[in-house]
């Protein structure tokens, strides 16, 4: 009854949250079951109740990351304003911003290396967050031919910065994520 108990009062979600905090610190070899069961202080039973194995923990947390960090994300943006323009420095100023998941771009990118699942998982979010923002970019008027260059160049550069901030790099300034929108919106060609 008691191990019952300890299955039930962990979620799905619970597990997910772990093995992303773990792939954000160690890389996808950091998120093992036994581990995970460590640090949740439970039996490895309490893993195999939610997941077949750790495949399944895998595709889970790359859902997880895909709704976290793309989907709420642009969400989030969409519900401040209607506006394109204040859309786009919200949005800036969100992919900037320290979190405890920082690790995760650039370690899910690691493992896309090997892990064709993986890789296809950041192709998608990928093509999603690149077409948000330059639809941002073609709705303030930016030409589509600048809007297509320039939304690559902002997510190169938010890659860059992941990887950047993982190995020890400063964090962004917010001044230096408004000179950034301001590049990306220029009219000037």
């Amino acid at each position: 009854m008691r191990m019952f108990q300890a299955m039930a009062k962990l979620s799905k979600k619970n597990w997910v949250e772990a093995g992303m905090i773990s792939l954000a610190e160690k890389g996808i070899d950091g998120v093992k079951v036994e581990t995970l069961s460590k640090q949740l202080g439970v039996s490895k039973g309490s893993f195999y109740w939610h997941f077949k194995n750790r495949d399944a923990l895998i595709e889970a947390m790359l859902d997880d990351w895909q709704e976290r960090a793309t989907h709420a994300i642009i969400n989030i943006v969409d519900d401040i304003s209607e506006d394109p323009m204040e859309r786009l420095v919200v949005l800036s100023n969100i992919i900037f911003r320290p979190t405890r998941f920082d690790g995760t771009e650039a370690n899910w990118r690691i493992a896309g290396i090997k892990d064709s699942r993986v890789a296809a998982a950041c192709k998608g979010i990928d093509a999603t967050r690149i077409a948000y923002v330059r639809d941002l970019l073609v709705s303030i008027g930016v030409p589509l031919s600048q809007s297509k260059h320039r939304s690559h160049l902002l997510y190169m550069v938010l890659i860059g910065n992941t990887t950047w901030v993982q190995t020890g790099g400063r964090k962004m300034s917010k001044k230096e994520v408004n000179e950034i929108v301001s590049m990306l919106t220029s009219l000037d060609g």
